[in-house]
């Protein structure tokens, strides 16, 4: 039974092929949406500022994968950290204040969608002003954590997962077409 985030189907995929193949209406509505505001169909007069607000999609909740390089985890692991440890810290990190998100135009959520917007847009839900962090993520749970790079080479990332957003992400073997 497929799964949606916002109108989007999310259904188990034997093959990244087919995983790619089953968001390709999804990527056209987006291409068409960019096309008509540079076009400026029905958004004539909006400032870059305003357009960039508008596609830069940051949802309420994220799901992510840390990717420590092996110079990173060392680190880690040196100090006594545990995933666990890592996790619960970036968690407890990884926050916003309503002011911040203001700043950038997404101190509100879409009621339809849950992307955040501006408090002025039409799918706004009331924003409750408050001094407490805005968390990004839902729990610790929400990250998962690999070790991959160069052993030399201390660079780590974070990239946010696709799926059902903020919940722990969904990890599945996706067998090479080879196979």
């Amino acid at each position: 039974m497929p799964i949606t985030d916002g109108g989007v189907p999310f259904a188990p995929r034997e093959t990244s092929r087919e995983a790619a193949e089953s968001v390709t209406d999804s990527v056209a509505a987006i291409r068409m949406r960019v096309y008509r505001s540079i076009l400026g169909e029905g958004m004539r007069g909006r400032t870059c500022d305003e357009l960039e607000i508008e596609f830069a999609r940051i949802h309420e909740t994220i799901s992510a994968l840390l990717v420590l390089s092996p110079e990173h985890a060392r680190l880690f692991a040196q100090a006594g950290w545990s995933k666990d440890d890592v996790r619960r810290y970036v968690y407890g990190h990884a926050t916003n204040t309503l002011a911040e998100l203001a700043a950038v135009g997404k101190e509100a959520v879409s009621k339809n969608t849950h992307w955040r917007l501006p408090a002025g847009h039409p799918d706004a839900m009331p924003v409750a002003d408050s001094p407490d962090p805005v968390p990004a993520l839902n729990s610790p749970a929400a990250v998962q954590i690999m070790v991959a790079g160069a052993n030399n080479a201390g660079v780590s990332a974070v990239i946010e997962t696709f799926g059902p957003r903020g919940n722990p992400p969904a990890i599945a073997k996706v067998r090479d077409l080879d196979d």
